[in-house]
């Protein structure tokens, strides 16, 4: 499972999983999810999603209405990626980013990954580690 860096007690406490890769139909184009849990019992809203490696890419996706994620609730995330990888190309540092809110105040989560493509050309993505942070504050 994916671990998050940071200080717990002052920050949303997440786990982030990669879940599957299926195609759309359209070469190129894969339907990718994540399982999305909350290990805190505050609750948070996920107000955007986005991929932004040229390799494994989505445009960034913004919820309207924001995607409420109760207490100790978990959620499941689909979005749509390009990905033209070859058999047994391997892709570091891919991120997922999502943007929060979390007892009032936006946060930023980057849940890296590693895409690695299958034998049959089907991306595999795994989330390798989970950082969160304030927004404004590096």
């Amino acid at each position: 499972m994916e671990r998050q860096r940071g200080d717990p007690g002052h920050q949303p406490r997440l786990q982030i999983e990669a879940v599957a890769c299926r195609s759309t139909g359209i070469s190129g184009r894969w339907t990718a999810s994540w399982r999305i849990q909350n290990l805190d019992g505050q609750p948070l809203e996920v107000r955007s999603a986005w991929l932004p490696h040229d390799k494994f890419f989505s445009e960034r996706r913004e919820f309207q209405p924001p995607l409420l994620l109760a207490g100790l609730e978990t959620i499941d995330l689909e979005l749509d990626v390009t990905c033209n990888g070859l058999p047994g190309e391997a892709v570091e540092n891919t991120f997922v980013i999502f943007s929060l809110l979390w007892q009032e105040r936006p946060w930023r989560v980057f849940a890296r990954h590693l895409i690695t493509v299958d034998s049959a050309g089907t991306p595999q993505h795994r989330c390798r580690s989970v950082t969160i942070h304030p927004v404004g504050v590096s």
